[in-house]
Order: C-alpha cells, then structure tokens, then sequence
C-alpha cells in the first residue's frame, strides 16, 4: 500500500541513527544503565515493539523454524554498524554464558518462553573472572532486555518453550568484537566465579529472510 509504514525499515533506521554516531551510543547506554526513558530510548523501543512477526515474514504458522536441537538463525539487517538477526529457539536450547564485548544490544521476546540471566563483570585476568549476577528469572511473551558494554554484558538464554526472539546489536561484530564464552567455577551468592572456554558447538541452521524489504 502506498505510504504505510514499513516497521522493519523504521526499526533499522532508527538504530543505524545510534549506530553513525558515538555520541549517541554514549547516551543510549546512560539511558539504559541509569533507566532514564529519554525520547531516543522510548524511539528505539517504539520501534522494537511495532514489529510483529509477520512483518518479519514469521506468519501464524512458524513450525519451520523450530528443528530438534537445534537453533534457527535469520539475517534481517547484518550491517558493519549495526546487527538485527532473528532466532529461532527450539525448547530446550541454550546459548551458554557468553559476552558481547563493548557492544549495545536489545532483544525482543516475541513467541515462547525463556530462563535469562546476566551479569556484571567486577574483575577479570587472562582465563578468570569474578562476576556479579544482574538478573535470572523467566521471562514472558513480549519482553524486552538489553545489555551494555557495562551491565548485563555477560548472558545465558535457555529456551522453556519454542521461541522467537529478535537480537539488535550495534556496533556489529568484528575480528575485535568477538563473543568469549564462560563456564561456572564457582558461584557464592550473587557472586560468580568465571572461566573461560572454547566456543561450544551450538547446532545452528540459517534461514533466509523473508520479511518486509530493508534498504
């Protein structure tokens, strides 16, 4: 239709608009850090939560995605300033304690059901780091979650129930921007010991994008 709103391209336009510019990088992660729902941040949210997952080219029927053991990955926007992929997450998938290291990032949940948790680094050597457990619960339909390159940088996801989450990163990643994956040494409290480890293998299927065009 001639002049509707096309919500992915509003959702890449919007983020490449933090993306060109470290200023506003720098004042997204205050905003996120401090909760401060600047006009910016409540752009960026608008923008996630307008998307619906046929937009996206997931109709009412997305079984496709979903293949035993493994998780579905989708490229919508992958840019070098600026990541938007979706995944798909059959139940009882799971990205291990990893790190997106001096990256933004914000994930949608559309569909489903997952067990999320983060933490902040406070001290870290070569192999070992000390952490602190930001969040860990469940989380629902519709949310919304975030990390900075200072809180909540280091996270797990399992998937409860066959979901569908959509990740925006910005800046994207690089030969210097690369994930670090942990294993629990030791956990006393909210307190937690962390040691490095090789990338484990995740099965992973990439699917084509089939959802509204973005320039």
């Amino acid at each position: 239709m001639s002049g509707a709103i096309n919500p992915v391209q509003s959702l890449v336009e919007t983020a490449l608009s933090f993306a060109r510019s470290k200023k506003a990088q720098n004042g997204l992660i205050e905003d996120l850090e401090r909760g401060v729902e600047s006009s910016s941040l409540v752009a960026l949210r608008t923008s996630l939560n307008a998307l619906t997952l046929p937009d996206l080219g997931l109709a009412t029927t997305w079984e496709h995605c979903f293949q035993p053991n493994t998780i579905s990955l989708i490229n919508v926007y992958p840019h070098k300033a600026l990541w938007i992929g979706i995944f798909c997450m059959t139940q009882g998938a799971r990205f291990p304690l990893h790190d997106h290291p001096d990256m933004i990032g914000m994930t949608r949940l559309f569909q489903g059901r997952i067990a999320y948790r983060s933490m902040d680094i406070l001290s870290c050597s070569q192999d070992v780091s000390t952490a602190q457990v930001l969040t860990s619960g469940e989380v629902q339909d519709s949310a919304l979650l975030w990390l900075t390159p200072n809180r909540g940088n280091i996270h797990e996801i399992e998937a409860l129930q066959d979901s569908v989450l959509l990740d925006l990163f910005l800046p994207n990643y690089s030969a210097s921007r690369v994930c670090t994956y942990f294993q629990e040494a030791q956990t006393l409290g909210d307190q937690v010991t962390l040691k490095r480890f090789a990338q484990p293998d995740i099965p992973c299927q990439e699917l084509p994008y089939t959802g509204l065009p973005v320039n």
